[in-house]
């Protein structure tokens, strides 16, 4: 047999995906708002390009494949997609606004909630909260703040 590329026939189809992307190309600058979201993290012509929704650690894509999500919403999401309790209170808040001009008193109740924490992360951990507004950046935030960046940890 000589060697050569041939498609899978078990690859799924991800021809609506392909549609968007097509579509993208011309509207977003680099197709996407967050790169480590972007195409170029997987395989061409064989990965989805969009994901439709998601429950648990499972997504489904534009097409309707369904797939385990191991980068998890690129790290933030530790309690998976739709968590029933997560998303009642994300009910809860939309009906009284959310993005206000000015401060909301559940900043203060979360950073009062989210300080004992650092303390997991090193023993002379600062006790204040940084607000993060980057969900994907706030890893990277929490151990400067603890004082492990750069420490190879």
């Amino acid at each position: 047999m000589p060697n050569g590329v041939r498609s899978n026939p078990a690859d799924p189809v991800i021809a609506r995906s392909q549609a968007l992307y097509s579509r993208a190309t011309g509207l977003i600058p680099a197709v996407t708002q967050t790169l480590a979201k972007g195409p170029g993290q997987f395989v061409e012509g064989v990965a989805p390009k969009y994901l439709a929704r998601g429950r648990g650690s499972h997504v489904w894509d534009v097409d309707g494949n369904e797939y385990l999500d191991y980068s998890m919403a690129v790290g933030p999401l530790s309690l998976g997609y739709a968590n029933p309790a997560v998303d009642a209170a994300i009910a809860t808040q939309l009906r009284s606004g959310i993005t206000f001009s000015l401060m909301h008193p559940l900043e203060v109740e979360v950073a009062g909630r989210e300080v004992p924490l650092g303390a997991l992360f090193h023993a002379h951990a600062r006790p204040r909260l940084r607000p993060c507004p980057a969900a994907g950046r706030c890893p990277g935030l929490a151990a400067r703040g603890a004082g492990l960046a750069g420490r190879g940890r």
